[in-house]
């Protein structure tokens, strides 16, 4: 998979919001090859951070941000002005409690 991938798309009142994961450029993409899915899936997330593109209602993009590793950029929300993102899956100890990130939308 070295192509981009959307991961989540909500529309609200005033914006659409589009997180995705960037893809891997050609030249780039030899040293990601032998790589295991999990091995591949961390590296490739951490060399080409996750983005979310806010558009207004009409496509225009307002802007492009990257979206922090600790913020899964596949489960999150909107409610009410904020963001709600799902932490990322720790993959080196299990734990039995989640974390929740609110994060304000907006100037």
């Amino acid at each position: 998979m070295f192509s981009g991938r959307i991961e989540n798309l909500k529309v609200t009142d005033q914006y659409v919001l589009v997180s995705f994961l960037p893809g891997i450029p050609e030249g780039e993409q030899e040293k990601y090859e032998n790589l295991g899915w999990m091995d591949f899936l961390d590296k490739s997330r951490k060399d080409y951070n996750p983005r979310m593109l806010v558009m207004d209602l009409d496509g225009n993009t307002l802007t492009e941000l990257e979206i922090p590793l600790q913020f899964s950029e596949r489960q999150w929300l909107y409610r009410d002005g904020y963001l709600w993102f799902l932490a990322s899956v720790n993959l080196e100890e299990e734990e039995d409690f989640v974390k929740v990130y609110k994060v304000r939308l907006g100037a």
